[in-house]
């Protein structure tokens, strides 16, 4: 009877140690994107997104109206810092919430002699079929006229 016990108790751990590895399945963002405007006084803006995923870390080149910038994060939850090309620090982390990847960031650029502290969340989902991010954003920013502003930004693969 003993055996028995021990035979269906490690089957039961083989059962949840498989559905746990399931579970944590994350969609690869790897991949060039497009932004797609979704309002009038958006469709001036051209931008691009280039995404390099790997089981650690993620990098992002973002470009705008033909300048680029480079962002790196390490998917361990861990800090990763840099500066913009203007010179605004940057402090950032990325946590997976399910298969939704969230960025958490403060800048600290310097207006008029004054540092300011902005704090932006964004949550991407991939599409099923893998060809379209949406990344909802949230900038808390103090002493603005609009406390949170919220945006959502579209980009598709390029082909």
């Amino acid at each position: 009877m003993q055996a028995r016990v021990k035979w269906v108790v490690a089957v039961v751990v083989l059962l949840c140690a498989i559905s746990g590895a399931l579970a944590q399945t994350v969609p690869s963002f790897s991949g060039n994107f497009s932004f797609v405007p979704d309002s009038p006084r958006m469709r001036s803006v051209v931008a691009t997104l280039g995404v390099e995923q790997t089981a650690t870390s993620i990098q992002l080149t973002r470009t705008v109206n033909g300048k680029a910038e480079v962002e790196k994060y390490m998917l361990d939850g861990s800090t990763s810092e840099w500066k913009t090309t203007t010179g605004i620090p940057i402090k950032a982390f990325v946590t997976w919430h399910g298969s939704e990847l969230w960025f958490d960031s403060i800048a600290t650029p310097t207006i008029n002699g004054r540092t300011m502290r902005l704090h932006s969340t964004q949550r991407w989902q991939l599409s099923k079929d893998g060809d379209t991010i949406t990344e909802q954003i949230e900038t808390e920013a103090p002493n603005m006229a609009t406390e949170v502003q919220r945006y959502v930004h579209v980009f598709k693969r390029t082909k």
